[in-house]
């Protein structure tokens, strides 16, 4: 029966010891996803705030060419096209792709179920 038990014991280790290491597994992604989330959010409010501010500055420098020299008038047209088109695609990849989102998903792995756990015989 000693023997018997000596195997329980470090199946019994074997088995917590796994769940300990998934816990910490899964609590780490849970943290890095809360900090992609928060970097995602960050990024969209960034957006929403710098792509009007760009394109408010950028047409009233296009649209009142007399009043600056050409190369501003030039930068201003520039940074119009490549400020948007790259603000839109960064807000896209990182904010608004699905297949950025990461799921959290249990990492228990199905074979705990059929471990040879044995039951006591009293």
């Amino acid at each position: 029966m000693t023997n018997a038990s000596n195997i329980n014991a470090a199946a019994l280790l074997r088995i917590e010891e796994q769940l300990r290491q998934e816990r910490e597994t899964f609590d780490q992604r849970k943290e890095q996803e809360a900090q992609w989330f928060s970097l995602r959010l960050r990024m969209g409010y960034t957006a929403v705030i710098l792509l009007p501010t760009i394109i408010v500055i950028s047409t009233y420098i296009l649209f009142n060419y007399q009043s600056f020299p050409s190369a501003v008038v030039t930068a201003s047209g520039g940074a119009l096209f490549a400020d948007v088109v790259g603000l839109i695609v960064a807000v896209w990849k990182v904010v608004l792709n699905p297949g950025s989102v990461t799921k959290l998903d249990p990492l228990i792995s199905e074979g705990l179920n059929s471990l040879p756990v044995q039951q006591a015989t009293d």
